[in-house]
C-alpha cells in the first residue's frame, strides 16, 4: 500500500463505536462496518489512503498545517493551527517570528493567513480573487507586506499587481521562488516550470535571465548580503554569478557532477553553498572561485534521498541548514562548518504532500514545511478466524468485502 497504512480493531460487545471512529478519525462509513462485527469475533481493517485519494460516503476531511522547527532548540515549536484547505506556500519573516501560509479553498480566493508566533492565535486574513499562490515572501524589513507569485502574475498584498509573461496553461507548480534584494529595490521572481528568472526594480523589468534550452527548468536564484550579485541555477551543475550593477554575467562556478538544486550565502557574502540532487554540499570561497568543502547528507533509512526544498546559512555563519522531502517525511539537515563538517539529521514524520511549501527564516534558525494528513475511508474488509479444533489442524483465515 503505497504511503498508507492498516488498522484492524478487534470489536466485541463492550466496544464504543462512536469513541473509536472519533479517536482514530475515521470516515462515518465506519459505523455500520463496526456496527456488524458487534458480538463477533471479528476485525475490521481501514485504511489510510495517499493523498489526494478519495473516500467513500462522508470521508474525514483531509487536515492541513505547518511545522516549525527551531535549529538553535533543536526541537519542534507547537503548530498554532490546523487548516481545512491546502496550503500552497509558505514564508518566514527575517527573525523567524512571523509565519505567512497562502491556501486554496478552492473557491477561486487565495487567503493568506500572517501569523505572530509570539503570540500565537494572533492573525491578519488576506484574500486575492485568484486561483491559487505558488509563492509567497516577507518583503525586506517588515512582517507585515508580502508579495505573492500566481500563475507568474507578481502580487503585492495591499497593493498592486504585474505580470511579466504569458499565464500558465498547464502543469503544477512545484516550489516556485520568489527573493528581494536585501535593500528591497530588486525583487526576482524565479518560476519552476519556464525558461527564464526575471528580475524586477520598481515593478519594471531589468533584466531576464533566459536559457538557450526549450525545456522547463527549475530555477533558483540568491542575492548576496550586499545585493552585488545574484546567484542563479537552473537544473545544470553550475552556478551563475550575475553583477547587479551591470546585470551581466561574471563568472560561473562549477564543480558538482549532478544539477544544482539550492544557493545560499553565507553573511558576510564571502561564502556561497550549493546542494545537488546527490545531496552532496560545497561550499565556495566566491573571491577565489575555490571549493572550501564538501559534504554529503546521510541517506535517510527510508532508502531514498530527499529532495532538498531549502538551504540557508545560520546568521552567524558556523552552519548550513538543510530542508528536504521524502516519502512522506519532512528531513532537516543541520552541517556544523566548524566541528569537521558533522551533519545531524531531524524526521518529522508525517502524510506530507511533495508538492506542499517549505521555508526558512532569514537568520537560518527556523524552518518551516506545510503537512497533509489525508481523508481517511473505510475499505469495509471483514476477516474471521477459525482456530483449529484439535492439535495439528490449521486454523482458517476468511475475508470479505460487504
Amino acid at each position: 500500500i503505497q504511503g498508507g497504512q492498516v488498522a484492524i480493531y478487534d470489536v466485541d460487545e463492550t466496544t464504543d463505536v462512536d469513541a473509536l471512529i472519533a479517536r482514530m478519525g475515521l470516515a462515518s462509513g465506519a459505523r455500520s462496518a463496526l456496527e456488524e462485527a458487534r458480538g463477533q469475533h471479528v476485525a475490521v481493517v481501514t485504511l489510510v489512503t495517499n493523498p489526494g485519494a478519495t473516500g467513500d460516503d462522508s470521508p474525514s476531511p483531509a487536515k492541513q498545517g505547518v511545522r516549525i522547527w527551531d535549529v538553535n532548540a533543536d526541537r519542534e515549536l507547537p503548530s498554532p493551527f490546523d487548516l481545512q484547505e491546502r496550503v500552497t506556500a509558505l514564508a518566514l519573516s527575517s527573525d523567524g517570528e512571523h509565519l505567512a501560509v497562502a491556501t486554496d479553498p478552492g473557491t477561486g480566493s487565495a487567503e493568506a493567513y500572517r501569523w505572530d508566533l509570539g503570540t500565537v492565535g494572533r492573525r491578519n486574513i488576506l484574500t486575492r480573487e485568484i486561483d491559487s499562490v505558488e509563492a509567497l515572501v516577507f518583503e525586506p524589513g517588515g512582517s507585515s507586506l508580502l508579495t505573492s507569485l500566481s500563475q507568474r502574475t507578481l502580487m503585492f498584498w495591499g497593493h498592486e499587481q504585474i505580470e511579466w509573461g504569458p499565464p500558465r496553461v498547464s502543469g503544477a507548480p512545484e516550489g516556485a521562488r520568489i527573493t528581494y534584494s536585501p535593500d528591497g529595490r530588486y525583487l526576482v521572481a524565479a518560476a519552476t516550470l519556464g525558461h527564464e528568472t526575471v528580475v524586477f526594480s520598481r515593478r519594471e523589468v531589468v533584466c531576464r535571465i533566459e536559457s538557450e534550452e526549450e525545456a522547463d527548468l527549475r530555477w533558483r536564484a540568491a542575492f548576496s548580503p550586499d545585493g552585488a550579485w545574484l546567484a542563479v541555477t537552473n537544473e545544470h551543475p553550475y552556478v551563475q554569478l550575475w553583477d547587479t550593477s551591470s546585470w551581466e554575467m561574471a563568472r560561473t562556478l562549477s564543480a558538482h557532477t549532478v544539477p544544482v538544486r539550492e544557493v545560499a550565502w553565507s553573511p558576510d557574502g564571502a561564502h556561497l553553498a550549493t546542494v545537488d540532487e546527490d545531496d552532496a554540499i560545497q561550499t565556495w570561497d566566491v573571491a577565489s572561485d575555490r571549493v572550501l568543502g564538501e559534504y554529503v547528507l546521510p541517506l535517510p533509512d527510508t532508502g531514498t534521498r530527499p529532495m532538498i526544498r531549502s538551504l540557508v546559512y545560520t546568521a552567524d555563519g558556523e552552519r548550513l541548514v538543510a530542508l528536504g522531502e521524502n516519502a512522506y517525511r519532512g528531513t532537516i539537515y543541520v552541517v556544523d562548518l566548524v566541528a569537521e563538517g558533522q551533519v545531524v539529521s531531524r524526521h518529522l514524520d508525517s502524510e506530507l504532500d511533495p508538492n506542499e511549501a517549505f521555508a526558512h527564516s532569514g537568520d537560518g534558525y527556523r524552518v518551516a514545511l506545510g503537512y497533509h494528513v489525508p481523508r481517511q475511508p473505510v475499505i469495509g474488509v471483514h476477516l474471521s478466524w477459525t482456530a483449529p479444533m484439535q492439535r495439528g489442524e490449521e486454523g482458517r483465515l476468511e475475508h470479505s468485502y460487504p
